[in-house]
């Protein structure tokens, strides 16, 4: 009630100084500060370089990936890629928002090995937070999501801080102080592009005379002049700069062939990904072979879905945070049924649950292919699913008879059908030395090989 009250006042104030004619929130034309202005956009500059050079007859593909919480998923993500195709509009950008709202860093970090990796965006734009309560804290899970990307990807990261929220609450400031710091020095250890949202709200409020709700929703989630504020912040650091120079352009390498292959060509090469062009469209299907295998012979070039959402929950958690395997996938639909729920309590990362579920889980080409039970690790008869005890979300709605659903599928075809754009060949490979060789049954013109090299093993 005392924040609502305080929320009401501070909404007061600030029409009263609109009425009056004084700088409004709205207006976003009172400077916004900011350290280090010159270094904006050093950290994406790989991917704005992409972006800016785009023309008409060479337009450059972007493939950009926002993945967080619920913040991540507000408005304010849709802006900025509108207003980059917008400024930008010979470039090509591909984007998907994969967010999942109340999914802090011990959850977000299981589904992440689903989402964002198999992706391989250009760039990620990330936030999340790292933990609730007093005895929870996921710094090392957010750190790992971060490392692994520059594992097994050659994006680069942008990071945000907190931005201000529960107004009059001491302990959660605390707690997202300290997490933001957290972020920032993440953030230079891995060379990622940095929005200190945080620091530079708190600059906006104290300029405009703001309480802190005056940008909420609620005690977190960004009104309209909150997601206003979120977009202008982090727009300005997707600026291209020509004097910026970072490693990352080195991860992406490109070997330029421009010649008729017609025979076995080979190339050993260190990285996880090959992309090729070719001289023109059409023509001969050429196959492809990474370390005397098909691509399909590497587990590396299928990805599994996300599992649909917990039943009768709506859009936000899947009802299985994970799904691995531990033998060779093979592209179809997975569902799995559940036959049973019994009070029975458990403790888990999470709480103390007290439901447990027995389940069946079918492949469309597999077939029946196990049964297994919500508080334990769950591997199949054939080893195509794996699902550990705390990757169960299934929730209290769950019903006898409800499905939960996902999918394989292969992320690189074993043939090539030559292209003048860029096609990916190979992908999820381990991030070593590895032989490609390109067998095309007649000819054609290969233009350029593109080599994908993460910057950690």
């Amino acid at each position: 009630m005392i924040s609502n009250v305080k929320f009401f006042v501070g909404y007061v104030f600030l029409a009263i100084a609109v009425l009056l004619n004084v700088q409004s929130v709205s207006a976003f034309d009172l400077p916004l500060i900011a350290t280090n202005t010159e270094d904006l956009g050093r950290g994406v500059s790989r991917t704005m370089k992409s972006i800016a050079t785009s023309t008409a007859e060479k337009p450059n593909k972007v493939r950009i990936l926002f993945y967080g919480q619920s913040i991540v998923a507000q408005s304010w993500s849709h802006a900025v890629i509108r207003r980059l195709r917008e400024q930008y509009p010979h470039a090509i950008i591909e984007y998907e928002n994969r967010a999942i709202g109340g999914f802090q860093a011990d959850r977000l970090s299981r589904t992440a090995i689903n989402d964002m990796y198999p992706y391989y965006p250009d760039l990620v734009i990330f936030h999340d937070y790292m933990g609730y309560s007093e005895n929870k804290d996921y710094k090392d899970q957010f750190e790992e999501m971060i490392a692994a990307l520059r594992r097994n990807t050659t994006a680069e990261i942008l990071l945000t801080t907190h931005h201000s929220s529960h107004q009059g609450n001491k302990w959660v400031k605390e707690k997202y102080d300290q997490e933001s710091q957290i972020i920032r020095n993440i953030a230079k250890k891995y060379d990622c592009e940095l929005v200190d949202i945080r620091k530079e709200w708190l600059n906006f409020l104290a300029d405009n005379k703001l309480d802190v709700n005056s940008l909420l929703n609620d005690i977190i989630h960004l009104n309209d002049k909150g997601s206003k504020l979120m977009e202008e912040l982090v727009y300005r650091h997707l600026s291209y700069n020509e004097a910026h120079i970072t490693p990352h352009e080195k991860w992406i390498q490109t070997i330029s062939v421009n010649k008729i292959i017609s025979t076995p060509y080979n190339i050993k090469f260190e990285g996880n990904r090959i992309d090729l062009i070719a001289g023109e469209d059409g023509g001969t299907e050429v196959g492809i072979y990474i370390d005397d295998e098909l691509p399909s012979a590497h587990r590396g070039a299928y990805v599994i879905s996300r599992a649909s959402t917990q039943p009768g929950k709506g859009k936000w958690y899947p009802a299985i945070m994970h799904i691995s395997s531990n033998s060779m996938p093979v592209a179809e639909d997975w569902t799995l049924i559940i036959t049973s729920i019994s009070n029975e309590c458990r403790e888990r990362d999470s709480g103390t649950e007290c439901l447990k579920h027995k389940f069946n889980v079918v492949g469309s080409k597999t077939g029946v292919d196990g049964a297994g039970e919500s508080d334990k690790k769950f591997v199949s008869n054939t080893g195509r699913v794996v699902i550990e005890s705390n990757d169960f979300l299934f929730g209290d709605m769950a019903e006898v008879g409800d499905k939960v659903t996902w999918s394989v599928r292969p992320l690189v075809s074993d043939t090539y059908i030559p292209s003048n754009k860029q096609s990916t060949v190979v992908q999820l490979l381990n991030n070593g030395v590895h032989t490609l060789e390109i067998k095309p049954d007649g000819e054609f013109k290969l233009k350029d090989i593109i080599i994908y090299q993460p910057p950690l093993k």
